[in-house]
């Protein structure tokens, strides 16, 4: 069989996604939560989210789809035009490679005219051949951290630092944009965090991301936050940022999140984390471990060859990235997907 890749078409390909969703993760015509996501993927702006399809061109019908969503990156000083790829399917009966390649090629030969000059992937490690036939280079191995969380420690909510507390919030205001103002350039690879892109890329949906944050009392400056949901015994971190990457105030950040955590009867806290060491040195402060599994997914990324050399050196050394992981997860997990079915049925 012969493969080649289009440009999403929502008018012309909108039941054949139906189908390839379906059958590949959730209904959405029986899910509100994967409609949610689905029309946020595919109806909104072209600048915020491309996808391209799969064809089997004998019968000309879609065999699969792969979706990037705008997440631009800081590089050594300079802003970069990047994208995530979050969602990619392809139908069973067509996953031999060809159709996956095909699409891949599509993707980085028209990546740079879609606006993107990086690409990155976390993936499992069987389906990395295609991606490196089709350009993309390792970057890393992202690791499973997580904390358990013993009820016996239960504290009062005090912070540790007098001059700061601690609030969670469901929308990021004007001071999340003037953090990443003061951070971007904190001296890693970091995904772009104003306020607009949070909220696009986080608020709105039937995940319930919310913000627990550290904040200075005297002038309510925003010193760092971490974005998560909960699922029915954890927690899930999605994204971090602070002005630094180790220091007291992500000490202070992580230890009354996970304090205020346990006071809510949570048993844990997974992150997914590539990057800087001094992060890690940071997570195992607060009592984070690493957890060895075959979860564990390699980082992939796709460069344009018109980026300054100084640029592409940086990208692929996986110490100089500050990568949260779970920042490419488009689909809740099955047990709260499941919640939402039932109560669409209820309803």
């Amino acid at each position: 069989m012969s493969y080649s890749a289009v440009p999403l078409d929502i008018g012309q390909h909108r039941d054949s996604l139906f189908t390839l969703w379906a059958t590949n993760t959730y209904d959405p015509k029986a899910n509100p939560g994967a409609m949610d996501r689905f029309s946020w993927l595919y109806e909104g702006p072209d600048d915020k989210s491309r996808t391209w399809i799969g064809v089997e061109t004998t019968r000309n019908c879609v065999v699969g789809a792969c979706s990037v969503f705008r997440s631009d990156r800081r590089v050594r000083g300079r802003s970069l035009k990047a994208g995530v790829i979050n969602l990619f399917m392809i139908d069973s009966k067509h996953r031999t490679g060809a159709a996956a390649l095909a699409i891949q090629r599509a993707l980085t030969g028209g990546c740079h005219e879609a606006g993107f000059d990086l690409v990155v992937i976390k993936l499992s490690e069987h389906r990395v051949p295609v991606f490196i036939r089709a350009g993309y280079r390792r970057v890393g191995v992202v690791r499973k951290w997580i904390k358990w969380l013993n009820a016996e420690n239960i504290t009062d909510g005090e912070s540790r630092l007098p001059s700061c507390r601690h609030e969670v919030v469901s929308t990021a205001d004007s001071r999340f944009t003037r953090l990443w103002e003061s951070a971007m350039d904190l001296g890693c690879i970091v995904a772009e965090k104003t306020a607009e892109y949070l909220n696009w890329r986080y608020s709105g949906f039937r995940d319930n991301y919310r913000y627990h944050c550290l904040v200075r009392k005297d002038d309510e400056q925003l010193l760092g936050y971490v974005v998560y949901h909960r699922m029915n015994e954890g927690t899930i971190v999605a994204d971090i940022l602070c002005e630094h990457i180790a220091g007291p105030i992500v000490d202070e950040l992580l230890r009354g999140f996970a304090d205020a955590l346990r006071r809510e009867g949570c048993a844990w806290i997974s992150l997914a984390y590539l990057g800087h060491p001094s992060f890690e040195n940071s997570l195992r402060s607060a009592g984070f471990e690493v957890r060895k599994s075959k979860k564990d997914r390699p980082l992939l990324a796709y460069a344009s060859a018109s980026l300054p050399s100084e640029i592409l050196s940086g990208l692929f050394d996986s110490s100089e990235w500050f990568f949260i992981g779970d920042q490419t997860t488009l689909l809740l997990a099955t047990s709260v997907w499941k919640g939402s079915e039932l109560a669409a049925s209820r309803g």
